[in-house]
Parts: C-alpha cells; structure tokens; sequence
C-alpha cells in the first residue's frame, strides 16, 4: 500500500511540473507576441457548395506580415463555433486541407488554412535554405495571427481551438503547443522531433551533398535552426492530441518516428498506417472522426 501511495504521488508531481512547468524566456523571446486587431480581411474569391461558404482571403497579422488563406464556415453565420487551423506540408499549399476543411464545416466548423510564408502575397521569405529560420517563425507567427482573426472576426469557441499540421505543418504546431496555449486539440501528422538531427543524419541526396560540399554552412545553418526544434517544445504541450505516424515513411526513421510519440506528454492518442509520408484516406477519415469526437 505504501508503495502504492508513493507511485501515485511520483505520479501527481510529474503531471503536476508537465501542466505548471513554463517554456523557457529563450524560447518564448523566439516568437514574442502581442495579439493585434485584425482589420477587416480582403475577399480574393468566394464561392459556396451546399452549406459550406468558402473564401480565398489576404489579411495581415503580426509582423505586418501579409497572409493568403482559405476560410471555410458554414453559410449560416452563428457565433461560438469551434475552430480548425491547418498548417500544410512544405510540397504543398493552403488547398492540401480544403476538402477536409469544406467537411468539417458542413458539420459546424469555421476552418482557416493559412499559406506558408514563401506563397504568401509580396513575401521577402522564398529560400527553404537560406531562409529556414525565418520561415518557421513567420509560419508560427501567422497561424497565431490566423487564431485572432477567428476570435474577431467570426467570435468563435475560445474553448474549442483545433491545429492540424502536417510534417512541416506539424514542426509548427509543435511549437504551438508549448507556445500558444489558446489551442484546445491538436493533430499531429508525420512530424519530425528535430529538424536538426533528421537533416543531420539524412540520406536524402539534397542534404548529402549540403552536408559535403559546404559542411561549415551547414554547420551554421544547424546552430541557427535548433531552437525551433519540436523536441523542445512538445513538453510544455498540455492540449489533447491525435499523433498520425506513417508506417513506410521514405523521409522519417522509426527511430524518430517513436522519439515524437515518446517527447510528446499525455493525453494523446497514436495512430500508425500504412502509408508514406503523405498519409492515406483511413488516416483522413481518423482525423475527421478525432476532431468531431472532440466536440460532442
């Protein structure tokens, strides 16, 4: 009994430092934030399929930064609605999630999908290589941006703030998840643990031939990059979350692949596939299924 006693108590103390415990000021200075008052966004192109509104929308967010986004609601303007944010894949854009977003909100959902920064209108940030930093922390920054949009303008649930990201997508929400705690669920789809360490170690030709032809800039480019790790910031993670690995990932290693299941801090659920990197139509259905649950 008395062991017993002890093993909950070891318990309750780590849960207790995992939900009380703060990201660190070097870390949190990386993505200082102010919220900002989101003028009213400019309307690109609109169009309506059965009780689904959908815009192509520009808006400028933090920074000034100038973001390019789809918004999907239902045609019946209501207030209280729970929200979705994707955050797409590096090969892709805004449209990876629009099938997935137009379902949701049939079913009630507002959903934003924001551009990544080098597809956004008049961006200075176009280089994956050389730019790398800048990207992920204007992406970051965007999708808080994007959450004060949804709160202005279309006053939906506080409490019910959903973030899907998917492998690039999924490196920013982890930092979101240590970051910004207004995010109630999140998705995490093929994410890496570190960008670093996978860059290091990977067999991919481009990352080769970086790593020899110009080891000292990509030395630089390591040290510049490793506070934007997700390993550092899924620990601070207190949301609820549905992790979506790939079983035949041609990018990630089960190695890494069972490190971003281990740093991440429960209540979490784990799905595995069998599919590459870009998931399949079961890992979609799971999701949709995941969020809905959420919310009944």
């Amino acid at each position: 009994m008395q062991n017993q006693l002890a093993l909950f108590v070891g318990i309750f103390v780590c849960c207790a430092n995992a939900i009380f415990a703060q990201l660190p000021e070097n870390l949190t200075a990386i993505f200082k934030y102010q919220r900002v008052a989101i003028p009213k966004y400019q309307t690109d192109s609109t169009f309506v399929v059965r009780n689904v509104w959908a815009e192509r929308i520009v808006f400028t967010g933090a920074d000034s930064f100038k973001i390019s986004a789809y918004v999907t609601r239902p045609s019946d303007y209501r207030e209280n609605r729970p929200l979705v944010l994707f955050n797409h894949w590096a090969q892709g854009g805004k449209d990876e999630f629009l099938q997935q977003a137009m379902l949701l909100s049939s079913r009630g959902f507002v959903c934003i999908l924001i551009d990544g920064p080098w597809l956004c209108p008049d961006s200075p940030i176009k280089s994956f290589k050389d730019q790398s930093y800048e990207i992920y922390r204007q992406y970051v920054m965007n999708a808080r941006s994007a959450i004060d949009l949804a709160q202005q303008q279309f006053k939906v649930n506080d409490d019910k703030i959903f973030c899907v990201g998917h492998s690039f997508g999924c490196n920013t929400a982890a930092i979101l998840s240590g970051v910004d705690k207004r995010i109630d669920y999140f998705v995490f789809m093929s994410g890496l643990y570190s960008t670093t360490k996978n860059a290091r170690e990977s067999l991919v030709p481009d990352f080769v031939k970086w790593r020899t032809d110009s080891p000292e800039q990509f030395k630089a480019w390591v040290a510049q990059m490793q506070p934007l790790d997700a390993e550092l910031y899924l620990p601070y993670k207190t949301a609820p979350c549905l992790i979506q690995i790939a079983g035949k990932d041609e990018y990630l290693s089960d190695a890494e692949n069972d490190a971003f299941i281990r740093l991440t801090p429960v209540p979490k659920e784990v799905k595995v596939y069998d599919s590459g990197h870009g998931l399949n139509a079961v890992a979609d259905g799971d999701r949709v299924e995941w969020i809905l649950r959420q919310v009944q």
